[in-house]
């Protein structure tokens, strides 16, 4: 298992006091604004991002934020600079890292027949940069950005378990510990108005489910041990079972 990255989060105060010099919240002070897609070149975009990489490595090198993670069988270990941005766009020193934001040098293709292939991504740097978006942080997590319509989920780590939330259809849910979208260690739904109305919720509103599941969680409330599968998902199921031969 690779190592976490420990260092302070931001906290409740702090958090709760940010403005962000005026920003809009959620700005996130990316290179990919619109603005910066106006010119009929990307050279501006590029001379961007290679900017932005150097300043996240520095930053990571500084704040001790550099770990050497894998090796993947026979791929080699790489120098992973992780990197968190909150909602102000400033970069933050994490807590941890969940296993949704961890570097991975491996993606698959699908071949012409079908079949899947896996290739290795050719990585020009000697430092890896992983930047991992934050939302409204809380007392003893790392809340990574909610975002989403129709399908509104989070990732982030609460106690040192990783964590998934998911709002859509009717319901929204919070996975913690084991694995998340099969057999999670701890589950807990409610039901949100009638379909779709969960997959529109705010962001906002999703943080505010984020909290309520932690406080249930940490207040020991027992796992539920069944889970509603919501009509979209149902749906797809029904029409895979029509195409089975009888």
């Amino acid at each position: 298992m690779a190592p976490a990255i420990a260092a302070l989060s931001l906290s409740l105060s702090t958090q709760a006091a940010l403005s962000c010099d005026g920003l809009t919240p959620y700005d996130t002070k990316s290179v990919m604004r619109y603005v910066d897609l106006m010119p009929r070149t990307f050279e501006k975009l590029l001379e961007g991002r290679a900017a932005e990489q150097r300043a996240d490595t520095e930053f990571a090198r500084t704040n001790d934020a550099v770990v050497l993670e894998g090796p993947w069988d026979e791929v080699p270990a790489v120098q992973v600079a992780y990197v968190g941005i909150d909602e102000c766009g400033e970069r933050v020193r994490l807590d941890e890292i969940a296993a949704d934001w961890r570097y991975s040098p491996l993606s698959s293709v699908m071949l012409a027949d079908g079949e899947a292939k896996i290739v290795v991504r050719a990585e020009p740097d000697a430092v890896v940069v992983r930047r991992v978006f934050l939302g409204r942080q809380m007392e003893g997590m790392v809340v990574g950005r909610a975002g989403g319509v129709a399908l509104v989920q989070a990732h982030g780590v609460i106690d040192g378990k990783d964590y998934y939330f998911r709002s859509r259809g009717e319901h929204w849910s919070m996975s913690i510990g084991g694995d998340l979208h099969a057999d999670p260690d701890w589950y807990y739904e409610e039901q949100y108005g009638t379909w779709p109305d969960a997959g529109r919720i705010s962001i906002e509103q999703a943080y505010d489910f984020i909290a309520k599941a932690a406080v249930k969680f940490r207040a020991g409330v027992p796992t539920m041990t069944t889970r509603t599968v919501d009509k979209g998902t149902q749906s797809i199921l029904d029409a895979i079972q029509q195409l089975k031969p009888e």
